[in-house]
């Protein structure tokens, strides 16, 4: 599940997107835009992890959304086609990424607690090393073949046209197919005592773990991180395009330099995760 979901996200966001929304006539301000969406649909994952736990059942909260967030790309892969001006076509991705970002975080921490749940303590570093580095491998890979896909349908001026894109889309959407499957072959699992909140309950068990200095330096160290991560954003990307002139896959292939990195690391670090903790691992 993990590696086609990876895959299918790939064709979908990263240099593809940065590509589509430049063909469409979008700024650094529109790419900005769709980088931020993303991250502030992140805040969903409070009221989706209070009314996730009310379920007896991880798989039956989890699956509706998920197959939602897939079934919203369905109409970016037609928006090359539709006779619209490309500003109503800029809007309408904007606002499919938008929805598609809210639908699948209300249903992230589930979905990651059930995989914690299903494998054993002391393996999880063992399986989510390993997890990663296939998910990275399989994304990276057809990542590549997008990539092709798309330097191959440039135009006499270069540029990459609206089919090519249109195939991307079309082969990201078959990952999302395949992802789905094996998804549905997941083993559920009950949830031993499901939890009833309130919203507001839930907000203030959220809330009350900022009360402690160790886990607000926590805080710290995760905000440092992720805002000096996603400050430049798909930038970094339209920069490769437009100022450095790389094609497709170049700019994928820097996906695959981070695949090799994971997959050379996993087994070391999930070996000393499962035997020394997280902590002194990290």
């Amino acid at each position: 599940d993990i590696a086609f979901a990876t895959a299918f996200v790939t064709l979908f966001t990263g240099p593809f997107l940065v590509g589509y929304v430049q063909r469409l006539g979008g700024g650094d301000a529109a790419i900005g835009l769709l980088s931020a969406i993303p991250s502030l649909a992140g805040i969903l994952q409070i009221p989706g992890a209070i009314r996730g736990r009310s379920y007896p059942s991880y798989k039956s909260y989890v699956a509706p959304p998920g197959i939602a967030w897939r079934l919203l790309q369905l109409p970016i892969l037609a928006l090359p086609f539709l006779p619209l001006p490309n500003e109503t076509k800029l809007t309408i991705l904007v606002a499919i990424v938008g929805l598609a970002a809210a639908t699948i975080a209300l249903v992230n921490p589930i979905y990651n607690e059930w995989l914690a749940e299903l494998v054993p303590p002391t393996s999880r570093g063992f399986y989510f090393s390993r997890r990663n580095a296939l998910a990275a491998s399989v994304g990276s890979v057809v990542g590549i073949a997008g990539a092709w896909l798309l330097d191959a349908s440039r135009d006499a001026k270069g540029e990459p046209t609206d089919p090519g894109f249109a195939a991307v889309f079309g082969l990201g959407l078959v990952c999302a197919a395949i992802s789905q499957f094996f998804f549905l072959r997941m083993k559920d699992l009950p949830r031993e005592k499901p939890v009833k909140r309130s919203l507001r309950e839930g907000i203030a068990d959220t809330v009350r773990p900022v009360a402690d200095p160790v886990f607000r330096r926590v805080l710290g160290f995760i905000a440092i991180s992720v805002v000096s991560q996603l400050f430049a954003g798909n930038l970094y990307q339209a920069f490769g395009r437009e100022s450095l002139g790389l094609n497709f896959r170049v700019l994928q292939g820097t996906a695959v330099a981070m695949a090799v990195g994971n997959v050379l690391a996993a087994p070391v670090w999930g070996f000393l995760s499962d035997r020394y903790g997280n902590r002194p691992t990290l």
